[in-house]
């Protein structure tokens, strides 16, 4: 079977801007995508607790 046509997105590279979102202050930002996943601490309240806006 055939593999399903393309829909034309592709993941972000290592050191691609990234948007994140800190679930305890609100705070949007972007990030960029680092080679190894760590976790991503934000600039405004430092928590560790940040989602990814775009799912890959």
């Amino acid at each position: 079977m055939p593999f399903p046509p393309s829909s034309g997105l592709v993941p972000p590279g290592p050191g691609a801007p990234v948007p994140y979102t800190c679930t305890v202050c609100g705070h949007n930002f972007t990030h960029k995508k680092p080679l190894i996943p760590l976790p991503v601490k934000c600039p405004k309240c430092g928590s560790g607790k940040c989602i990814s806006a775009a799912r890959w």
